[in-house]
């Protein structure tokens, strides 16, 4: 675009389509822009990203996606590892003797397999129950979700928590995890309790936090089916 000093002087600036046009008029030295015009530009000659104000975007922005962890079954794998590996060394180790028996291959089989369900029987629920619990803190909200097939969604508004308990054993502050429950005030029906969380001290935080940046009002967010 053709443009001269005498624009910018005046300050006809309906003469400029856009900040572009006015920021390479302005580099010639004929003026400055008006305040509220300028611009500031990064490396790359492209504008920064206006500043968030006080603080509040920041805090919107903040959030956290988390599971029961695995670690608090840790020792009971453990031992339902050795147990199996403990059975099945020993019908190995006896297998010829098993087998002399009248019925001894069925009696093999069925020791192999009974070591088996039981090591199933012991792994299995808590991987179950990892995979259908989970929490979410953010978005002015504290969220907890259970289910695999069909699910259970409750959550607390910000405003409407009262009270964080957070709860660690001797092997939860050594392995990291513990328990948060956030207290509504409103009875235990409509308390979230995250369980064997890792980081519980760190989830309390964010939510006092975000209690620190919601609004004065809000309101129990009710339960709700999804399928």
């Amino acid at each position: 675009m053709f443009f001269s000093c005498d624009l910018i002087r005046n300050r006809d600036l309906s003469a400029f389509t856009n900040v572009a046009d006015l920021a390479s008029a302005t580099s010639l030295g004929c003026a400055s822009a008006p305040e509220g015009i300028k611009e500031s530009h990064e490396g790359d000659g492209k504008p920064k990203s206006p500043a968030p104000e006080n603080g509040a975007a920041d805090s919107s922005m903040k959030a956290l996606q988390l599971r029961p962890t695995l670690r608090v079954y840790l020792i009971r794998f453990i031992l339902a590892f050795a147990v199996f590996a403990l059975v099945m060394g020993a019908a190995l180790f006896y297998r010829q003797a098993l087998l002399s028996l009248r019925d001894g291959r069925y009696l093999l089989a069925m020791i192999l397999g009974l070591d088996a369900v039981f090591l199933v029987a012991e792994v299995l629920p808590p991987l179950i129950y990892v995979r259908s619990h989970s929490y979410f803190v953010g978005s002015g909200k504290v969220e907890a979700r259970v289910g695999v097939f069909s699910r259970s969604v409750r959550a607390i508004s910000i405003p409407q928590i009262r009270e964080i308990e957070v709860r660690q054993g001797a092997m939860g502050r050594l392995m990291g995890y513990g328990d948060v429950r956030v207290l509504s005030g409103l009875g235990a029906s409509e308390d979230i309790f995250m369980k064997s969380v890792r980081n519980p001290m760190r989830v309390k935080s964010l939510i006092e936090e975000l209690m620190g940046h919601s609004p004065a009002s809000g309101e129990i967010m009710q339960e709700k089916n999804e399928k």
